[in-house]
């Protein structure tokens, strides 16, 4: 009886060897099929790689000629507000870039919203795509965080000054020169930003057709955009906004007392928000359809001036909105003001009036007439 147990014992050792030996044999057997898999697949991924080129290669939009895809792209650019179009298109692929590059007016219209921290020289990179030649469409806004707020050294103003002396002091960069040896400054981007910035626009200044620069609040090289000056021959439209008060000291930049007999023979429309307004700005010298002022507190405006100085504009004006928080009264009696009800100032082609700010505005609101207005708003203290 023993033996027969060991006997079968054995056996069934020796069946569950050959059990092992055949699961073993599978596995590998398993393993070389999904290794024979693996390359199959990779085989036929390649090869469809390949036929992907192959039918692109034949794809009907390579048979599109250069010229009508160039005209394609622009008529997708005139619809896009954004400034994106160019991007997008040297995005897609080879030829598209070849063509977007190829192709100045894709880049002409500048959308850019950036932080202090960011390069400045996508401005450089975004101009010299857009060409020579052709009028530039510039809108910039610069973000500025709390934190990164300066008060510039320029800054004459003695309302900030408390301020300004309990913040660390802020390493000045260089200067912007006119002269052609005039490099950028380099260092901290947030310090320099600005005359980076300047630097790049000034050098494309007689191809400006519109010029808008928003930010959120004073920054340590605001100072820089001080550097524009000169003639903007085709200057449409100009805009400086800032969201919070910018106590900087704009008036001995060239633009604003017009002293340097700076022309801008273009300009419709002019926009300002929280700067000081200098009735004998450059900006302000000819005939104007637009203009948008909201100025500051400490930059008081006569309201004799004042009329004399929208009287340039009284034949061609189509919008007008003034936000004056501080006026002075006239310095003679107000019955010898160039305008008043008797004399009224008549705009004929003023569609929306908006007053706002002090009290003295009344009585340039009761010296206008505009008998073709649409829209009145009026906010006065």
């Amino acid at each position: 009886m023993a033996s027969f147990l060991d006997t079968t014992l054995q056996n069934i050792t020796s069946v569950q060897d050959q059990i092992n030996s055949a699961k073993c044999r599978l596995s590998q057997s398993i393993l070389d099929a999904k290794q024979e898999l693996t390359t199959l697949y990779s085989e036929k991924r390649a090869l469809e790689e390949e036929a992907r080129r192959a039918l692109g290669e034949v794809a009907p939009i390579r048979r599109v000629p250069a010229e009508l895809m160039r005209a394609i792209f622009l008529e997708i650019f005139e619809e896009d507000a954004t400034g994106k179009a160019g991007w997008i298109f040297a995005a897609v692929c080879r030829r598209w870039r070849i063509v977007s590059l190829e192709t100045p007016m894709l880049w002409t219209r500048i959308r850019l919203i950036t932080k202090l921290d960011d390069s400045a020289d996508v401005i450089r990179l975004w101009m010299e795509r857009a060409g020579h030649s052709m009028p530039l469409d510039i809108e910039i806004y610069l973000r500025v965080p709390q934190i990164k707020a300066a008060i510039p050294a320029e800054c004459g103003s003695s309302v900030l000054a408390p301020i300004a002396a309990n913040r660390r002091p802020r390493r000045r960069t260089g200067a912007l020169m006119d002269d052609g040896g005039y490099s950028p400054p380099v260092g901290n981007g947030s310090e320099s930003w600005g005359h980076v910035a300047v630097f790049y626009l000034k050098q494309q200044m007689p191809r400006w057709k519109r010029f808008v620069f928003r930010y959120d609040r004073v920054f340590s090289s605001l100072a820089a955009f001080k550097g524009i000056s000169g003639d903007a021959p085709k200057l449409q439209d100009f805009e400086i906004s800032s969201i919070e008060p910018s106590m900087i000291n704009f008036t001995d930049w060239s633009w604003m007392p017009n002293i340097a007999n700076i022309t801008l023979p273009a300009l419709q429309r002019v926009s300002t928000t929280n700067l000081p307004l200098v009735l004998n700005s450059s900006l302000l010298s000819q005939p104007l359809h637009t203009i948008y002022i909201s100025a500051l507190s400490t930059s008081p405006v006569q309201v004799g001036s004042l009329m004399q100085m929208l009287a340039k504009h009284a034949l061609t004006l189509c919008v007008l909105s003034l936000n004056l928080p501080s006026m002075t009264p006239p310095v003679v009696p107000a019955t010898t003001l160039p305008f008043t009800s008797n004399t009224p100032l008549c705009f004929p082609l003023l569609e929306e009036l908006s007053l706002g700010g002090h009290n003295l505005m009344s009585q340039l609101a009761g010296a206008i007439t505009a008998p073709s207005l649409e829209e009145l708003n009026v906010d006065i203290d």
